[in-house]
């Protein structure tokens, strides 16, 4: 996508950031509903540490932002613990990632890069 002279992407991502800031901050403000109260007490508990590892890995796979997985495993574990499970799942799903990016979506990604020569030369300067 490109974009007019002087503009950039933070002009878009900078909004959304601030958007998702505030509205977790009136989520914190407001009284939370008796099922986001059950969520979060199975996640606080020693189970939803086990879960959370392999969910912050699918969020990393997706390409999502991490900033708001990584928040809440600080708030739910602390911050050393919270920074252990983000680690761990991180690498998860970076290597999950490189997996699925080097063999089972490999033949889709080569036939999107052929529409892109200088992709293409670089894929190839990679590959030897």
């Amino acid at each position: 996508m490109s974009y007019p002279a002087g503009w950039s992407t933070r002009l878009t991502a900078e909004p959304v950031t601030m958007a998702g800031s505030f509205l977790l901050a009136v989520l914190a403000m407001a009284e939370l509903t008796p099922a986001l109260d059950t969520v979060l007490e199975l996640l606080r508990s020693p189970l939803g540490a086990v879960l959370f590892v392999p969910l912050y890995a699918m969020w990393v796979t997706l390409l999502l932002p991490g900033v708001w997985a990584s928040m809440l495993a600080g708030v739910l574990y602390g911050t050393w613990g919270g920074s252990a499970l983000v680690f761990v799942g991180a690498c998860l799903g970076a290597v999950a990632t490189f997996l699925l990016g080097r063999h089972w979506l490999h033949d889709w990604a080569s036939q999107r890069l052929a529409s892109w020569p200088r992709l293409q030369a670089i894929e190839t300067a990679v590959s030897r």
